[in-house]
């Protein structure tokens, strides 16, 4: 069967004829790690891709692609969704990923993540990003993550079994004053109900009793 190692970036052959005893027959120097290696059988999932468009985003992150590369400032309509299971790293490459307004003040969120996500290299302007239970982000150097919405919204939006780490990058609550949930309107840089680890990064809000939201 084929597989694709993690640790060592490339696929392996492993022998499976004993489901309990797997080995890595090709290269011979890499050692089987269930928690390393991810089945290719049947699939193309794990190939990198360099997206132009909207729909090439859509369709790399759908399929689960591990790495992708932004290659043109994009402006999308709703949130991209990194499904349980699946893990991927966008690479915005400089560019800028946008959402466009739904009505006159609410943007869409950029990403809802129920796999994990990294992201790195670029901005994103939009509500914010959701992480729901089971989801994981990790902000790497370079990212900035711009709130947006003059309905509300947060940089990283963590529900009760999200996880964020924040290695490094930018993140502005640039959005309006207009959530009913808070007395100045504002829900933070960053609101969390779930597990939050911060290594780095800059943070600016419009009040700094919200840059940071735990509940």
């Amino acid at each position: 069967e084929f597989m694709y190692s993690k640790a060592n970036d490339c696929i392996v052959l492993v022998n499976a004829e004993d489901p309990n005893n797997k080995v890595v027959v090709y290269p011979e120097d890499i050692t089987y790690d269930a928690n390393d290696v991810v089945s290719l059988e049947n699939s193309v999932k794990y190939l990198n891709a360099e997206v132009k468009d909207v729909a090439g985003l859509a369709e790399a992150i759908a399929n689960g692609q591990m790495e992708i590369k932004l290659e043109e400032n994009l402006d999308v309509k709703t949130p991209f969704a990194v499904a349980a299971n699946t893990e991927i790293t966008v690479d915005l490459n400089g560019k800028t990923l946008t959402t466009d307004w739904v009505d006159s003040q609410k943007h869409s969120y950029a990403f809802n993540v129920e796999g994990t996500l990294t992201l790195e290299n670029g901005t994103v302007d939009a509500r914010g990003i959701h992480v729901y239970d089971g989801g994981k982000v990790v902000i790497g150097e370079g990212a900035t993550v711009n709130a947006v919405d003059d309905d509300g919204g947060a940089c990283l939006w963590i529900y009760e079994g999200g996880e964020v780490v924040i290695n490094g990058g930018t993140f502005n609550a640039v959005n309006g004053l207009s959530d009913a949930n808070y007395d100045n309107g504002e829900p933070g840089v960053v609101y969390n109900k779930g597990t939050l680890t911060i290594k780095g990064g800059t943070f600016t809000a419009k009040s700094d009793v919200y840059t940071i939201v735990n509940e």
